[in-house]
């Protein structure tokens, strides 16, 4: 990780940094490959076509609507800095709509689900489904730097490939299980009825056509879900950011229990592996590697994800060859160098199998 890399914990909104453990003052693995200033998904003529697949410059990957816990929900409500003016602006709108509004959260609509789930190839190039906190104008998020899990640890693009990815996508899981639990604590310390508190995700329901129209919630059935607090939800989601910054360390330590151990030990894992690069010791090119030869006979490949193609040479991409998954990876290196007067180099092979041209065999 590099030096001046700034740690973990600045990932995250401000607040949580008085319960985060001490892993999180570790550096952050840089992440260069993916930025939303300049979205390497947007199409701007290059050929670099292996994936075939570009994003909406009207919409970039901001077609995810986030399930904003309600303590995250306070705690955009209750800032004061005007680079969040727009999104506090956005979010009381929403708020008045009923849509999605629940003493968990704000919810995404059931429509923006039901879509992506018949459709996924609307993500990032539909406008229909634009995240209703995203600024197109702007092209930028009105809700930084509060962002929850999936909107900061989900990348088109990973610096180290495969490596990268699992690192984030295990701290993406982590997160995701401290919103639920800091989501459910706040409930709990408000006297909230306990049926309600503990609830299915709906990434993992079930939808039918109905939903589409569920969204369009009638006043007696918000105030049948909010009872004392209908019409207070923005006073209620500031009381359940009170109640969440009220934790320290020892308090959201016994609060999160085994489940959390667990998953920082998994975060752990990841991170010691992003850092090791370590090589397998049999490699073989792998099988479902995706290959477009350019006019100058290079390739544009795309191993571990469609949306991230490198290029390569029509040398290099020639001695993909050599990998056969038998011999061991030393061996097929020097194999090449009699064969061919090529000498490549450990970062190199690294780097093809961090991409997944190479996999482990």
């Amino acid at each position: 990780m590099g030096k001046n890399a700034q740690p973990l914990r600045r990932l995250f909104p401000r607040f949580y940094g008085a319960f985060l453990p001490e892993f999180f003052a570790r550096p952050a693995p840089p992440n260069r490959s993916a930025s939303c200033a300049a979205c390497p998904m947007l199409e701007n003529g290059r050929s670099d076509r292996a994936a075939g697949f570009w994003f909406s410059p009207r919409t970039k990957c901001c077609t995810h609507c986030p399930t904003l816990p309600n303590y995250l929900v306070g705690a955009i409500l209750s800032s004061r800095s005007g680079r969040l003016a727009a999104g506090r602006r956005r979010i009381r709108r929403v708020i008045g709509t009923r849509q999605g509004v629940t003493p968990r959260g704000l919810m995404p609509p059931l429509r923006h689900l039901l879509l992506l789930r018949r459709a996924p190839d609307l993500f990032g190039r539909s406008e229909d489904l634009r995240c209703r906190y995203y600024d197109a104008g702007a092209g930028s998020c009105t809700l930084a730097p509060f962002w929850h899990s999936v909107c900061r640890c989900w990348f088109c693009r990973y610096d180290e490939g495969e490596d990268g990815k699992a690192f984030w996508l295990e701290l993406r899981g982590y997160w995701a299980d401290m919103e639920r639990q800091l989501a459910r604590y706040a409930l709990s310390e408000l006297g909230w009825d306990p049926t309600q508190i503990v609830y299915p995700d709906l990434a993992d329901a079930e939808l039918t056509d109905e939903d589409m129209r569920r969204d369009r919630v009638s006043v007696a059935a918000h105030r049948a879900l909010w009872g004392e607090w209908a019409g207070r939800e923005e006073a209620f989601y500031k009381r359940a950011y009170c109640v969440v910054r009220g934790l320290d360390g020892a308090g959201y330590e016994r609060l999160s229990g085994v489940t959390q151990r667990v998953r920082l030990a998994a975060v752990k894992a990841r991170y010691e592996r992003l850092a090791s690069a370590k090589l397998p010791d049999r490699l073989k090119r792998n099988p479902g590697l995706l290959a477009d030869r350019a006019e100058d006979g290079s390739y544009v490949v795309a191993g571990y994800a469609t949306y991230h193609p490198i290029r390569v040479s029509g040398r290099l991409y020639g001695l993909l060859r050599f990998f056969d998954g038998r011999t061991r990876t030393d061996r097929v290196l020097r194999a090449i160098a009699r064969a061919t007067g090529e000498r490549l180099s450990a970062r190199l092979i690294l780097s093809l199998y961090r991409f997944r041209v190479l996999e482990e065999a």
